[in-house]
């Protein structure tokens, strides 16, 4: 009977220790696991802002968060960004001069999901800035070329070829038509998606070296603004064309200093 009794008492200890082994065990594990998991949500990884191209980079976040309401198909606002042709259109000789970035940076768009990460607009932002490559072998310096030609020709019109009494000015033409369409929402005080066009300096900040370089033309042209109420009429559509197209002057009197 002694020896059977403790026979009993050695194997509940054994399993005592058993259970707290496969306890402490257990836990281990567990807090194993959770450092991990809170460790890899601490460290933060690098954004990738160097060589972006419109294959590697740019393509995958615009399929992901925009082609679904800007695409050949259906194309929103006249905006399709499906392809790396379409997504020119929407693209300036730098960011802040470009509709992609100005809209994606200022969280107006996408608008039927969250806004694209910090990183993702860091990485359209330097893309532009780059000159909006396809891929790594091919950069557009024919397009930045030609843009290069075109501020010559157009920012300096000559005497010779071009009068003041056919030269489009900033007062006098074109202020008056974006205070009729456009201060609503385009002011100093409340600059929707960062285009103010309350001064001169300000509105230069939407304008190219040609019309189709200019985010203030290519956006009248296509109808696409102003937004809440009817489209500009063609002729002053015009007005703003040739404005850009004579240098963009701000009026007759500083362009005769």
């Amino acid at each position: 009977m002694l020896r059977l009794k403790r026979f009993v008492e050695t194997r509940h200890r054994l399993f005592y220790t058993i259970g707290i082994l496969m306890m402490i065990c257990g836990g281990l594990s567990s807090c194993v696991y959770n450092s991990e998991e809170e460790l890899m949500g601490m460290v933060e990884m690098p954004c990738e802002a160097d060589s972006i191209t419109y294959e590697n980079h740019i393509a995958p976040i615009l399929e992901s968060r925009c082609t679904s309401c800007h695409s050949a198909s259906f194309s929103q606002a006249g905006v399709a960004l499906d392809s790396y042709e379409s997504t020119l259109e929407e693209v300036s000789d730098y960011a802040e001069n470009s509709l992609l970035y100005q809209v994606v940076a200022t969280g107006d768009m996408p608008r039927n999901g969250p806004p694209l990460s910090d990183c993702e607009v860091q990485q359209i932002k330097s893309w532009i800035d780059a000159g909006a490559p396809r891929n790594f072998e091919e950069k557009i310096t024919e397009q930045d070329s030609t843009v290069v030609a075109d501020t010559s020709q157009t920012m300096e019109p000559s005497d010779t070829t071009t009068s003041n009494a056919t030269v489009t000015y900033f007062d006098a033409s074109v202020q008056p038509i974006l205070q009729q369409h456009c201060l609503s929402c385009h002011n100093s005080s409340s600059p929707t998606a960062g285009v103010s066009f309350s001064t001169y300096q300000s509105t230069m900040n939407v304008v190219g070296a040609t019309p189709e370089a200019s985010l203030l033309y290519t956006e009248v042209e296509s109808g696409s603004m102003p937004r809440n109420s009817a489209p500009l009429s063609p002729e002053e559509i015009q007005t703003i064309k040739k404005w850009i197209e004579d240098g963009a002057p701000e009026s007759a009197q500083v362009s005769m200093q």
